[in-house]
């Protein structure tokens, strides 16, 4: 067995998904650092836009953190991925975005 001390996820891209019915839209997407390098903190700021009108109370800065771990080898997550993320607020708001190109190597 392979150990890395490393993961790189590089070369991210994303889009709204097709759907009228969203009345959220990304608008921007931003991640620092940029590769993404594992184990380590990484920051995404986003903007958006909605149709809809909005009600109080509306707050801007959300921090999430989410203690990972990740075993791996040699054969593990290395690759390209995409997936879609769904979004639905109280108030019935709703967005879709696809994010693709996701290509994450292992460093040793």
């Amino acid at each position: 067995m392979h150990y890395f001390s490393s993961i790189v996820a590089t070369q991210i891209s994303w889009e709204n998904c097709d759907s009228n019915s969203n009345s959220i839209k990304l608008l921007n997407l931003t991640v620092n650092p940029y590769p993404i390098i594992m184990p380590g903190s990484v920051s995404i700021e986003i903007s958006v836009h909605s149709n809809q009108d909005l009600t109080s109370p509306i707050k801007g800065d959300h921090m999430l953190t989410i203690p990972i771990t990740i075993f791996i080898s040699s054969w593990t997550l290395a690759g390209n991925y995409q997936g879609q993320v769904h979004i639905q607020t109280n108030s019935g708001a709703t967005a879709c975005v696809k994010v693709s190109n996701v290509h994450i190597k292992l460093s040793k």
